[in-house]
């Protein structure tokens, strides 16, 4: 994944003016705290109720109850595990369209991998629902569901 534009700019400034490493900015400004999140965000962890996979970090079968009222396992699967990552990182500033396209592409790689990893014989499908262009919608969901 590439180095946003602000990151980039804030690079440049450090070590007077002669600009420090991603790998460095992370050592010197970043927490274990924000560290162990992030992870949980980019390499999930997933939970298996009724043969249906969900992000372990996302479930609860009170929410998953409430979503099968409405409609099949696969639609509730997929609802459960949905995120807008458009809707992270909201300072305007700080990211582009393309920049949260480009942090889907990553995430759909890296929750592939994981699902691989941990449930190698599944179906899984990593969906990317890129609706950042449409009036008044503005989103891009990145989800997970399983073929049964």
């Amino acid at each position: 994944m590439r180095t946003s534009k602000v990151l980039a700019a804030e690079l440049a400034t450090w070590s007077n003016g002669r600009g420090i490493s991603s790998l460095d900015w992370i050592i010197n400004t970043g927490s274990f705290t924000q560290f162990t999140a992030y992870a949980r965000l980019i390499f999930p962890e997933f939970v298996e109720v009724q043969g249906r996979l969900y992000l372990a970090d996302l479930f609860t079968q009170e929410r998953l109850s409430e979503l099968r009222k409405g409609t099949d396992d696969r639609n509730a699967q997929a609802f459960m595990n949905v995120i807008d990552l458009a809707t992270m990182f909201c300072a305007a500033d700080e990211r582009s369209d393309d920049e949260i396209r480009e942090l889907g592409r990553f995430l759909k790689k890296t929750w592939t991998a994981s699902a691989a990893a941990s449930f190698p014989h599944r179906q899984i499908h990593i969906i990317l629902d890129d609706n950042l262009e449409e009036e008044d919608v503005g989103e891009l969901l990145i989800s997970l569901v399983d073929e049964k």
